[in-house]
């Protein structure tokens, strides 16, 4: 996509959605957010909030995605990072399915709700600790 926005006589307009379109580039999506959390790591010593406002200050594509995509964006600025980008990538497979095999909304639901799940119920809550059923 940059070599075309690079190109002579090319005008590049930038659009920022306030909701996701259904079929958003979902593998785009995982990128960019791997992308932050991977820059987050080099800014350890600095909160959350104030990481992702130098990261966006020094990426303009970052501070796109982190207006359209703000709840992707805030998690992959958190410590544990990795298992939401797990998650995500696994949730972006199904959209590639529906996208590229025709698999139906319905099944992608199924499919979507079957990884949440499997997700919530591998962590412990807060407030389970030391009980045991």
């Amino acid at each position: 996509m940059r070599a075309v926005a690079e190109r002579e006589h090319t005008d590049v307009l930038e659009y920022v959605y306030d909701e996701q379109e259904r079929g958003a580039d979902a593998v785009q999506a995982v990128k960019l957010a791997t992308l932050v959390a991977e820059r987050r790591a080099d800014l350890r010593h600095l909160a959350a909030a104030e990481a992702g406002d130098r990261l966006c200050r020094e990426d303009p594509m970052l501070d796109a995605f982190r207006r359209s995509f703000p709840v992707v964006f805030r998690m992959a600025l958190e410590p544990d990072a990795a298992r939401h980008l797990d998650v995500l990538r696994r949730l972006a497979r199904i959209r590639k399915d529906v996208e590229a095999r025709g698999m139906t909304e319905a099944e992608a639901n199924v499919h979507a709700t079957r990884v949440v799940l499997e997700r919530a119920a591998r962590e412990p809550r807060p407030d389970d600790a030391g009980v045991t059923r």
